[in-house]
């Protein structure tokens, strides 16, 4: 049988709908259950077409945290951010922040600790590169209202991490506690960005 070949906007406009469905689909399904052939068709493509776009399920889950990081930030960084007439307030950086742990918008925070494993094994571009980090953050940063003129990027960086692997790692913590801790991280990581 021979292989469709897809144009440009065919292309995208796939690529579009496999990562659309994917965050309700892990949601729903969890990682371990979120299976190629249901994402194939729930995005209205043959299990083999998903193959042309994405090597693996692990590779299609990293693709979707940057999706829906992308997704995000959009509707953080409005217009007037974009075009220079404002900065992120400390508040609104605040709620970026948050949003990496609130299951309604975050992928990592609906992957388990298990899940975050083995996306590290199959998956490179999951292993700590201070670099690709940096770059991430100062594209916020310029949208930022006042950051300190110097910050501990690795520092940064790790709490970032605690952050999201305790909010993946929620059911082993205090319910009386979670809150209140996670709120003590984002001020951690907000006292490291803000003088």
């Amino acid at each position: 049988m021979p292989v469709r070949v897809f144009s440009e906007d065919e292309k995208k406009e796939i690529r579009e709908k496999l990562l659309s469905v994917g965050f309700p689909m892990l949601q729903e399904y969890g990682l371990v259950h979120m299976s190629i052939p249901k994402i194939a068709a729930a995005a209205g493509i043959g299990t083999g077409t998903f193959y042309r776009f994405f090597k693996s399920k692990e590779e299609y889950i990293y693709q979707l945290i940057v999706y829906r990081r992308e997704m995000l930030l959009s509707k953080v960084i409005t217009e007037d951010i974009r075009n220079g007439k404002r900065k992120l307030s400390k508040d609104e950086v605040r709620h970026v922040i948050e949003l990496l742990i609130d299951r309604q918008n975050s992928v990592y925070a609906n992957l388990s600790l298990t899940d975050k494993a083995k996306l590290f094994e199959y998956v490179d571009a999951f292993s700590p590169d201070i670099e690709k980090e940096r770059q991430i953050l100062e594209a916020l940063f310029k949208y930022m209202d006042h950051p300190k003129e110097t910050i501990d990027l690795p520092v940064l960086f790790n709490l970032i991490k605690i952050l999201t692997i305790s909010s993946q790692a929620r059911n082993e913590l205090h319910p009386q506690g979670y809150d209140r801790t996670m709120k003590l991280l984002v001020d951690l990581i907000l006292n490291l960005i803000y003088d």
